[in-house]
């Protein structure tokens, strides 16, 4: 995907679905296994909730829920209070892999609004409601509300993509780009963490008696997560599978997931009604939306000018960038740490002619997981 596919293309359905699957944020799709309790159809609606009930049953319902913004106190920038939407998406998996949307919703029941749900038709999503999707304007206070309220959803599987996916009943579509990328990313990381652990741990019991690995663990799982046991984290290390299984999901974390984030941004928020950074009216209550209702909702000039600085910032290409695996500091000597490393700056390598090879006969590549464009680690 590049910015200029998003200017050309940010009112189509496709796109709109497409960036649920592989955009800067492909964790939060899932396939829903209900109808979502906060869900509200008008009167009249019945033939569409058998619809959806039906395609329920198919397995091909996704559902994108923004619970997670409820309650959260918008910003005043400039003396002028900004608004925050919590919408519900919902979408249907096409047999030709294309994901489009069937529902958005944008507020929630006890927010003194009117509902008012938008039904879309698939070949038709209404350009008014599109700005909406990734809305946040919140302050300081706003900011560090989401942040805990993030972490305390945070679990062991979700940093894991193996697990992550099939949570998210992401493993079988063969359009998650993301979810391919990352599971082969991940497995040459577990490959290369099980053979240069093995070099230097030989049982189980080797793990369990070194006690500065042991408080390492503990010190993640206590003080960096912040008490995380109940969402997962080992408090200790039984055995070299569990060990290795917490290295790779550091270094996927530091390296492949932060790519599959840092890089979409822009591409993806480099056109400002594709990822406004603020929404300047309250969200509409009804369709009667005209096209000044969108304008004035939108950021001004001055915060399009800022979304445009921090996106630039922050979504290039670091000029000290490291690729993956490509590291000159020489961590391990010897034999045996080199041939590892040797074989895993392969493994990577043919990854990347792989991805290239694939991306070249997609109308839409995803690049954001390959190799030669994955930091070795955190540089923002």
């Amino acid at each position: 995907m590049s910015s200029v596919r998003v200017y050309d293309s940010w009112k189509d359905d496709d796109l709109f679905g497409y960036q649920f699957l592989n955009g800067a944020n492909p964790m939060l799709l899932r396939r829903s296994t209900s109808l979502p309790a906060r869900l509200v159809l008008p009167p009249g609606m019945e033939e569409f909730r058998t619809q959806l009930n039906k395609e329920l049953q198919a397995r091909s319902l996704f559902e994108a829920d923004y619970t997670l913004l409820d309650g959260v106190k918008p910003n005043i920038i400039i003396f002028k209070q900004q608004y925050v939407a919590v919408p519900l998406v919902m979408l249907k998996l096409q047999p030709d892999g294309r994901l489009l949307p069937m529902v958005i919703q944008l507020l929630i029941p006890h927010f003194r609004y009117t509902m008012e749900i938008n039904i879309l038709a698939l070949n038709n999503l209404v350009s008014e409601y599109g700005i909406f999707d990734l809305v946040v304007s919140t302050g300081s206070g706003g900011h560090v509300d989401i942040l805990q309220r993030a972490t305390a959803c945070l679990t062991y599987r979700s940093f894991c993509p193996p697990d992550d996916l099939a949570d998210h009943g992401l493993l079988d579509v063969k359009s998650s780009l993301y979810g391919q990328d990352a599971l082969r990313l991940w497995e040459i990381i577990s490959r290369y963490v099980h053979e240069m652990v093995g070099l230097f741990y030989k049982s189980d019991k080797a793990v369990k008696q070194d006690s500065e690995l042991q408080a390492w663990c503990r010190e993640i799982t206590e003080t960096g997560l912040q008490g995380a046991q109940d969402r997962g984290f080992p408090l200790s290390l039984e055995s070299l599978d569990q060990f290795c299984h917490i290295v790779t999901m550091c270094i996927f974390t530091c390296t492949g997931q932060h790519a599959s984030a840092h890089l979409g941004q822009l591409d993806e928020y480099s056109w400002i009604p594709n990822g406004p950074c603020t929404m300047r009216k309250p969200p509409p209550i009804s369709k009667a939306v005209t096209e000044k209702d969108i304008v004035d909702s939108l950021p001004d000039l001055h915060q399009a000018r800022m979304q445009k600085t921090f996106i630039k910032f922050l979504g290039r290409c670091q000029p000290v960038m490291v690729v993956l695996g490509q590291h000159k500091e020489k961590y391990f000597s010897g034999p045996g740490p080199q041939a590892v490393l040797q074989q895993f700056q392969e493994e990577l390598a043919v990854m990347d002619r792989e991805i290239k090879v694939r991306n070249a006969g997609l109308d839409l590549p995803y690049e954001y997981l390959q190799p030669s464009m994955v930091e070795n680690s955190v540089t923002i």
